[in-house]
């Protein structure tokens, strides 16, 4: 890999000029994925939420060479350190972060501007319009998934189904085989709760899983952060209906 983020212009061709002229788009979609944290800057990398730390809370640290493994301890986060510098917006996000079960996995850059983790000039082209609503479908689809597996292990279910109508994450789950994409960790562990509970994951068509939306507005409207309906909603079976018909006429 050849780096020229934080290099100094000067003469060079126009080539090289206009590699130095993308270096802001490339920073902007560059993140890291925590893995032992032994390589990412606290304040300078990003790593979390939306930017570095270093432009929210500007003059906020006293050591600018903190790694992020400074944070973890004996696999979980530790945020001590950061309370009395950061707000409690940033404190929740980090310990929203999955660390990896094993040790030493390493830190790895992802590219934040596309689902799969790679760069791309059309990437970097709806980087710049901002253009990111498909990545936060598929990291919100990507994390249901991840949840609704953990609540499988959790109940000891069996012959469970999961279908969603992202196949992007139905194909990075399956595949277990995430690449550089910037939620690797996860894709990982889904895929091994996955095989582990036995729980099968397919793809289904978007105008056909009405009952997904249907309960996601149910629980939009319950103050608790999970609720399982032990027997199915009443409300639920006119969209059980819908989708049967939905789904036949997809396949025809």
């Amino acid at each position: 890999m050849i780096s020229f983020l934080g290099q100094e212009k000067g003469p060079a061709s126009h080539i090289y000029r206009s590699i130095v002229d993308t270096q802001s788009v490339i920073s902007k979609g560059l993140k890291w994925v925590i893995g032992d944290g032994k390589s990412v800057d606290i304040w300078k990398d990003w790593w979390c939420g939306e930017t570095p730390l270093a432009l929210l809370f500007p003059g906020n640290y006293t050591n600018s060479n903190a790694k992020v493994v400074e944070l973890i301890e004996h696999g979980r986060w530790n945020l001590d350190m950061l309370f009395p510098l950061v707000d409690q917006g940033v404190i929740d996000s980090i310990s929203r972060i999955k660390l990896p079960l094993t040790l030493n996995v390493p830190d790895h850059p992802t590219w934040a501007g596309s689902p799969s983790g790679n760069f791309s000039v059309a990437a970097a082209y709806n980087l710049i319009n901002k253009d990111e609503a498909g990545v936060k479908s598929l990291e919100a689809e990507l994390y249901g998934s991840y949840r609704g597996l953990t609540i499988i292990l959790e109940k000891s279910l069996a012959n469970v189904t999961i279908e969603s109508d992202s196949l992007v994450v139905v194909e990075l789950i399956n595949e277990g085989n995430p690449g550089n994409h910037n939620r690797s960790i996860i894709i990982t562990e889904a895929h091994g709760l996955l095989n582990s509970t036995g729980t099968k994951l397919s793809h289904t068509y978007c105008n056909a899983n009405q009952c997904a939306d249907h309960l996601a507005h149910l629980g939009a409207e319950q103050n608790d952060e999970l609720t399982i309906a032990v027997t199915t909603p009443i409300s639920l079976r006119e969209f059980l209906i819908k989708d049967s018909l939905l789904l036949r006429q997809a396949l025809d």
